[in-house]
């Protein structure tokens, strides 16, 4: 049994949240968190808002924003669950008072690089930055298995590349964090996991 399990940016390759969920309330002690992190398959500007843009000559474009939807293409086809993930808040609540109690959430945007003003954010963005370029790196072979040519790989990666070196784009991700509380009321004798 443990008092916290938190569960980050990995939603993408479960199938049945339910079950998961089930389970990992079957893994805390009475009054155990359960704190969930998940990147909204999406990416916005500085402003917040929605990017919008689809190809490099639509105004507001990032090469970033592309992989990202490509990703997000290739994972919902191997995965029809993921159009579920945010809905986590949700899910939680159906499971009903028996299971989870103080089902709470909340969003924030992380700066995609170091162009933010607070340093806090600054240094954030920062960390952001290198992870989307080794994400760039590393999606390479499942972009070939998707469609995407060698030629139009090396064009993305090289995008990303200058993007993220350059820090002339200012862009977003939004994130929801949701939190459960496991209920102290709980009877296992009759209680099976869901099936959905």
């Amino acid at each position: 049994s443990f008092n916290v399990v938190h569960i980050r940016a990995m939603l993408q390759g479960v199938k049945n949240f339910h079950e998961l969920f089930y389970h990992t309330h079957r893994m805390l002690r009475p009054g155990g968190v359960l704190l969930v992190l998940e990147p909204v398959p999406a990416l916005f500007d500085a402003n917040k808002d929605l990017i919008q843009a689809r190809t490099p000559d639509d105004e507001g474009f990032t090469w970033f924003h592309w992989l990202s939807g490509m990703i997000n293409q290739a994972i919902k086809a191997r995965n029809p669950s993921y159009s579920d993930v945010e809905r986590v808040l949700e899910l939680l609540s159906e499971m009903g008072n028996d299971l989870w109690e103080n089902v709470s959430g909340f969003s924030f945007f992380m700066p995609v690089g170091p162009w933010a003003s607070d340093p806090i954010e600054r240094q954030a963005g920062e960390l952001m930055r290198n992870s989307v370029l080794r994400i760039a790196t590393s999606v390479r072979p499942s972009l070939f298995s998707f469609g995407v040519s060698p030629q139009e790989v090396d064009r993305v990666s090289e995008g990303i590349e200058a993007e993220m070196k350059g820090g002339k784009v200012q862009q977003c991700l939004k994130v929801r964090q949701t939190a459960a509380r496991r209920t102290r009321r709980i009877s296992y004798g009759s209680l099976q996991p869901p099936i959905m």
